[in-house]
């Protein structure tokens, strides 16, 4: 089952699929480390005032595709990362977890 990251709101960020978490990180930002390897900048307003933003630090071997917001005022306000089956867990490195 493939996985999903994206922002929710203005403070959490969601991860859905075959690894389920959600992260509150508020608007310090933070970073996502994924069993694949990849590590993920993800913040509110990273790239486009009132989105969500997401840089790959690190690319894993189970990436399988980017969608970047570039309207914040579209029903789209988040960038989302991809990822193939095969995803065992996802770690928030920076921030707080609930």
């Amino acid at each position: 089952m493939p996985t999903v990251m994206y922002g929710c709101s203005d403070d959490l960020v969601e991860i859905d699929g075959q690894v389920r978490e959600e992260f509150d990180i508020g608007d310090r930002g933070a970073e996502v480390m994924f069993s694949d390897g990849t590590l993920v900048k993800v913040q509110y307003g990273l790239h486009v005032s009132g989105s969500w933003g997401m840089t790959v630090v690190i690319r894993g071997d189970k990436i399988m595709d980017m969608e970047f917001c570039h309207d914040p005022d579209s029903d789209n306000y988040t960038d989302r990362i991809r990822f193939a089956d095969g995803l065992k867990w996802a770690r928030l490195l920076r921030g707080s977890h609930d």
